[in-house]
């Protein structure tokens, strides 16, 4: 088995002129749909290098019906991921906070007081089921957008190499190059 079966393609392709082949990234039906996936850029200068920046850019890739979400739909599983993570964050923050205070105060803890903070897990679980994560966005995965030149991970064969084919000035990389560090 090659690296690229194992971990799939790295390419590096601009999104303006980028031409997608007519087969679903996902599972390699025929096309009769699309999905968009934001583009995010680093700046690796700025204070905080992790930032996303505030106006993605996106590029709409096509799929098959089963596959293909609305930018609504994105956003609001996206919305609903961040606020589940959130109130387990949060959950958690409480009972850490909790037992940190029963043992200042010297008070035995009960079997409940490390039984509960399990329950800061509920929320991702829950975000994991309710709101998972596009299978389009596993399969063909933005790892780098510098503004003009995008580098991805695509983990369909097939796929990768009708891109490949349909864009010649892109390209197959080894590692990918990644804008935050």
């Amino acid at each position: 088995m090659s690296d690229e079966d194992s971990e799939g393609f790295f390419i590096r392709f601009h999104p303006k002129d980028v031409r997608f082949p007519d087969i679903c990234p996902v599972c390699s039906s025929p096309t009769d749909g699309s999905a968009s996936i934001y583009l995010y850029q680093y700046d690796s200068d700025s204070l905080l290098p992790w930032l996303r920046s505030m106006s993605p850019d996106r590029i709409r890739i096509p799929t098959c019906q089963e596959h293909s979400f609305s930018n609504e739909n994105i956003a609001n599983r996206k919305v609903l991921r961040v606020f589940l993570v959130g109130v387990s964050i949060l959950m958690g923050l409480y009972f850490i906070i909790r037992i940190g205070l029963f043992l200042f105060a010297n008070i035995p803890l009960n079997l409940w007081v490390f039984v509960i903070p399990a329950l800061a897990i509920v929320p991702i679980a829950l975000a994991n089921e309710v709101a998972p994560i596009y299978k389009l966005e596993r399969v063909f995965l933005m790892l780098n957008y510098d503004g003009s030149t995008v580098t991805a991970k695509i983990t369909n064969r097939a796929y990768a190499e009708e891109f490949l084919r349909l864009n010649p000035a892109s390209r197959q990389v080894a590692k990918p190059m990644t804008g935050h560090h």
